[in-house]
């Protein structure tokens, strides 16, 4: 059977390359290939000769073998070859859980490549990993072992930055801050410092942050061009003089629940297009001021205001300041300035106890003191000094008392300042009660 096989092999050869053969009566075509490929042929069991035979002829000596003759078939498109070694397993799609131990030389920025598939990535980090980490993919989740357990830039830029949606940090303790473009990422139970800025916010990127403690040396909190910032429960701690504790610049956002922002230079400052909303927060302790408006807008409610060695709040530069719910302006130098912005207090705030003026408002301000009774009380100096072209709207559920200077003052000529509305609730301050004209 071998010649056999030899001689159907070199005929398989000849079909392959033009679908002919050379045969003993001469050169012939053959017709009789199937759709699948298959060749049928008849050797004689005798001698071995082959006669290829079409199936589909209606002549049955052209289409069967004959007596004598075993069928033979194959394709012309060759053997199947033998299977070759298993190849090693891939990344299956699904969650992965991995275990980053940055003592033994393992780093979270391997792991994130090595898990490239996984839909979810569950990384804990046991000790501190030096490098800067790159989360451009969703569903990351970076997880402590232990108290202590975290990152640390190799240089004095941020240690992470976030691209990808739906990321967690989680317990960690973080040197050199990070960074958000774009992204979007849930920060828990962290501390960050060591860095120019603790969190940065841009590009339409979203951090919301909870339980969890913030410094740096330039800006804490930063929210830029379409950043937006939750803080729940944070404390925010500036180091001195060159550093602002929760800064929203044009196009961002901070919103703030609670906490404690202090040790800075400005403790929330609103830059023009920027916006902060502040409620129930403790804001302390800082230098310039605790709530500046600098041209954007800042809504404080509830919470306090103290210790500010300039302004414990201010509007400027076309800034919007907006007091209520009984937030609580108090021990400042003083309590509430306006220099060309708007101011409004409502609502039960409290402007007291302040070492000079409880509202200042001077050049092209504006002021509305009402609506829910709010108190300016028992400041040293006036209770109201208006200045400039500045108006002061009142309202007669206003209380304005107690303090060691007038109730309400104006500055006289060339000043232009004036009052309007009904100030009935101006009572009880030591040198007088409305020295102001009104309209």
């Amino acid at each position: 059977m071998g010649r056999v096989l030899r001689m159907l092999l070199t005929a398989a050869v000849i079909l392959a390359v033009g679908g002919t053969v050379a045969w003993a009566t001469g050169v012939a075509r053959f017709g009789f290939v199937a759709s699948d490929g298959t060749i049928t042929a008849c050797v004689q069991n005798s001698n071995g000769n082959v006669r290829f035979i079409d199936p589909t002829s209606a002549t049955k000596d052209l289409s069967s073998c004959r007596s004598g003759e075993s069928s033979v078939s194959f394709n012309q498109a060759g053997q199947q070859g033998p299977q070759g070694p298993q190849g090693p397993p891939g990344s299956a799609p699904g969650p992965a859980h991995v275990l980053v131990d940055c003592s033994a030389g393992q780093t979270v920025s391997q792991a994130i490549d090595q898990n490239a598939n996984a839909t979810s990535l569950q990384i804990a980090i046991k000790g501190t990993c030096t490098e800067n980490v790159n989360i451009s993919r969703d569903n990351v989740s970076l997880n402590a072992v232990s108290p202590g357990d975290g990152l640390a830039a190799p240089g004095n830029g941020p240690v992470l930055f976030i691209r990808g949606r739906l990321n967690r940090i989680n317990g960690l303790t973080i040197t050199g801050g990070v960074n958000v473009s774009g992204g979007q990422v849930d920060v828990n139970n962290v501390t960050v410092g060591g860095g120019s800025t603790a969190i940065s916010v841009g590009g339409s990127g979203n951090a919301s942050v909870s339980n969890s403690t913030l410094t740096a040396a330039n800006e804490v909190v930063h929210a830029g061009m379409g950043g937006s910032v939750q803080l729940n429960n944070v404390t925010v701690h500036g180091t001195g003089n060159g550093s602002d504790g929760i800064v929203a610049q044009t196009g961002g956002t901070v919103t703030t629940f609670g906490g404690d922002v202090s040790g800075a230079r400005f403790g929330v400052i609103a830059y023009p297009g920027g916006s902060a909303e502040i409620d129930n927060g403790t804001v302390h302790d800082n230098l310039n001021g605790g709530l500046s408006a600098f041209g954007g807008a800042i809504h404080a409610s509830g919470g306090s205001v103290t210790g500010s060695t300039f302004s414990g709040a201010l509007a400027a530069a076309g800034g919007v300041l907006i007091l209520s719910s009984g937030i609580d302006i108090a021990h400042n130098n003083v309590g509430v300035s306006a220099d060309g912005g708007h101011i409004l207090i409502q609502d039960g705030a409290i402007v007291e106890d302040n070492t000079h003026d409880g509202v200042q408002a001077l050049n092209a301000s504006s002021l509305s003191i009402g609506g829910g009774a709010p108190v300016i009380r028992d400041n040293g100096d006036n209770g109201v000094s208006l200045a400039g072209t500045t108006v002061a709207e009142l309202s007669p559920d206003d209380v304005i008392t107690g303090n060691g200077g007038w109730g309400i003052v104006c500055a006289g000529p060339p000043n232009v300042a004036m009052i309007r509305g009904d100030s009935s609730g101006v009572s009880g301050n030591v040198v007088g009660q409305v020295n102001c004209p009104s309209s």
